[in-house]
């Protein structure tokens, strides 16, 4: 008898049961387990096979043992004598695999990083939750306490109605943030659709146990929900992920540049960050201006650069999304601090009242002092006021013409102040900012800025960064920073969406590995409008970031996804939660976050005109207004087929009334026609619910 053992330590087991498994494992014949005369079963079928196998076993262990050992198999090899996740190839897979989990989470936003925090926030999101929908989130315990104490109250101690239905408190919950809209049945009936989970494909289901055959490829040409998961949230914003990651990937061999010379450069400040950098607020605002001034170098040239805030703006989605406050009349310097100050920052007005009491009081003759031997330019509603002093007595204020921008955003006006700083004869033009934009902004602009040396500062404390992008874009082309521009704004910036999944590193490794894809995103922002031709290239690459590069068109990718997915015997199975995010937008749908690509990065195109021609966002660019703000347009066309909207219409049909094995798909789908509502046919189809 041969006995197959363990020489991995700790691994060591009981004599009888290692010698069943020795019997087994070499024993049985290579058809494995089954019928027809194949292994254990089949023989156990056949008497006389059986006991042929019974007499022979104890030799064919041996032998196979015997020859096993022969090939050095059994006691000095490595997979004898360790377990199999300690091998190399072993450990070399599970570090693959830790390190797609780490970047996976690392690229989601931390959803408790917010700037109020005395505001629910939805963690999907990071929108805050409405005055009526916080109260009844947070007072739901209460509620359900006073509700049961109702319950005892008059039904237990009374002994009265106990069988009577409960009725429903009808709590607001951030579910309730969902958007909405309205879709018109055949027969005229108005039907609110709402965002929630799966529900198009639930009703596919349904659709087909009432015999209605509909084709699933037509059904992935639909976007299927009123905001596309896979680039939106159910809220209605722009799906986020973690920016900064492809800077810091592209930029984690490179070493810090040295710090240059005060006397020779020129440091440009990114505003609207520093406004939020400051903590230990002082008691007014006289000494909130005077903190801000101090964080800037004392010895060096400056630029201190701020927004300006308009009217529908590509940027309003964004500051929605963090919030607004109320509005606080700043009368002058004297004007005692707000109560909460990064509040004070969320409202647009407070922020442009700020900026001009910052112009006017850094023009004050108290100011000289610190001005002495310097120059800080302060841009204040896109006009540009140089501030110098030459006795340390008075103060001169002096506009710049050449600065002067129309210009929304800090970001694309940097360039601006490069060439400035170019022109005026600087050898360093250092750029201070925590936005990743501005970054790719100067690498696509680095190779047109000869004789200055750009850098960009980026972080605080041990994580400070100071990147020489001129010397960064040595040896490389135009068109490979173009590409990368493009690419960023193609896979999320603060007026355009990330894809759900996808994050910023594997866009990048797939434009690496097909060169042919930075042509395409060159043409991004070249003219205001998208070409067929393309679309479809963007198509394609988009396909190849969802790792499915020999697939061209995404609705035949989404098919294949559901299929895989969801499918069983090529028909869709009702018990499985499909995540409609992993897949990708429908044509339609990418269509337009094509277009708000292409504004944007036609506007970074453009940032070293001062005072550049563009359009009107409203028009053919993925953005439309309602309610007076500006929204996404997330597709055109109808959000599911007709068929699929006529059974929303429907009533659901009674288990009584149906066979036994279609009971429990209709179960499944009853909470589904919950989340839809009809209303009188006389209702306007066109417009979203609030």
């Amino acid at each position: 008898m041969s006995v197959a053992r363990s020489f991995i330590p700790g691994n060591r087991c009981a004599v009888d049961k290692t010698m069943e498994e020795t019997f087994m494992r070499h024993a049985k014949s290579h058809g494995g387990a089954g019928g027809g005369g194949f292994g254990v079963s089949g023989v156990l079928s056949n008497h006389d096979a059986y006991q042929r196998w019974v007499r022979t076993t104890h030799a064919r262990s041996q032998y196979v043992n015997t020859t096993l050992n022969m090939a050095d198999m059994l006691t000095d090899s490595q997979s004898g004598t360790m377990h199999r996740d300690l091998r190399p190839a072993e450990i070399l897979k599970s570090e693959k695999c830790v390190r797609k989990a780490k970047e996976a989470v690392e690229s989601f936003i931390n959803p408790f990083i917010v700037d109020d925090k005395d505001k629910l926030i939805s963690l999907s999101s990071g929108a805050a939750a409405t005055e009526i929908i916080a109260t009844d989130v947070l007072g739901a315990e209460k509620s359900g306490k006073e509700a049961q104490k109702a319950f005892i109250k008059d039904r237990l101690e009374k002994n009265e109605n106990f069988f009577e239905p409960v009725k429903r408190m009808n709590l607001r919950t951030l579910g309730d943030m969902n958007k909405k809209m309205k879709v018109t049945t055949a027969n005229n009936k108005v039907v609110q659709y709402k965002q929630q989970g799966n529900i198009a494909f639930q009703l596919f289901v349904k659709s087909q146990s009432q015999g209605l055959q509909l084709d699933m490829k037509k059904l992935m040409t639909y976007p299927l929900t009123p905001v596309p998961y896979s680039i939106g949230t159910a809220d209605g914003f722009l799906a986020k992920t973690e920016k900064s990651k492809s800077f810091q990937y592209l930029t984690k061999e490179c070493e810090d540049a040295p710090v240059p010379s005060a006397e020779s450069t020129l440091v440009v400040y990114d505003g609207n960050a520093y406004f939020y950098y400051l903590n230990e607020i002082p008691a007014n605002f006289s000494l909130i201006c005077n903190k801000i001034f101090g964080m800037m170098s004392t010895t060096t040239d400056a630029v201190f650069s701020t927004d300006m805030y308009t009217p529908n703006s590509v940027k309003s989605m964004e500051r929605e999304r963090r919030g607004c406050s109320e509005k606080l009349i700043v009368k002058g310097a004297s004007t005692k601090k707000p109560p909460d100050w990064k509040q004070f920052l969320t409202n647009d007005d407070n922020k442009t009242q700020f900026i001009n009491l910052l112009c006017k009081t850094w023009s004050n003759h108290s100011y000289a002092n610190k001005l002495l031997g310097r120059k800080v330019i302060i841009i204040c509603e896109g006009a540009a006021y140089q501030l110098t002093s030459e006795d340390g007595q008075s103060t001169a204020k002096m506009e710049i013409e050449t600065l002067c921008s129309s210009q929304e955003e800090t970001d694309s006006r940097v360039v601006l102040y490069c060439m400035y700083g170019k022109d005026k004869g600087y050898e360093y033009i250092r750029i201070k900012s925590p936005d990743s934009d501005v970054f790719f902004i100067l690498l696509h602009y680095a190779l047109t800025l000869p004789n200055v040396v750009i850098l960009f500062d980026t972080g605080t404390g041990n994580k400070q960064r100071l990147i020489n992008i001129t010397e960064l874009a040595e040896g490389y082309t135009q068109n490979h920073f173009t590409a990368l521009m493009c690419l960023h704004a193609y896979t999320r910036c603060d007026t355009t969406s990330a894809f759900k999944g996808i994050g910023k590193i594997k866009p990048l490794k797939t434009l690496q590995k097909t060169p042919k894809f930075a042509a395409v995103l060159c043409r991004l922002g070249e003219t205001w409008d998208i070409t067929e031709d393309l679309l479809d290239e963007l198509e394609e690459f988009t396909c190849a970031i969802y790792g499915r590069a020999r697939v061209h068109k995404v609705n035949e990718l989404r098919y294949i996804r559901i299929q895989e997915l969801c499918a069983k015997e090529d028909q869709p199975h009702p018990s499985k939660n499909v995540d409609l995010g992993s897949l990708p937008p429908c044509i339609r749908s990418l269509e337009q976050h094509v277009r708000r690509v292409n504004y944007q990065v036609g506007i970074w195109k453009r940032a070293h005109i001062a005072e550049p021609d563009i359009p009107d966002v409203k028009v053919d660019h993925g953005w439309e207004v309602k309610d007076g703000k500006l929204e996404p347009l997330w597709y055109t066309g109808d959000v599911l087929p007709q068929e699929l909207i006529d059974i929303a219409g429907e009533p659901l049909q009674s288990h009584d009334d149906v066979d036994s094995d279609d009971s429990e798909t209709l179960y499944q789908l009853t909470d589904v026609l919950d989340q839809f509502s009809v209303q009188s046919s006389g209702e306007s189809t066109d417009s979203d619910l609030d």
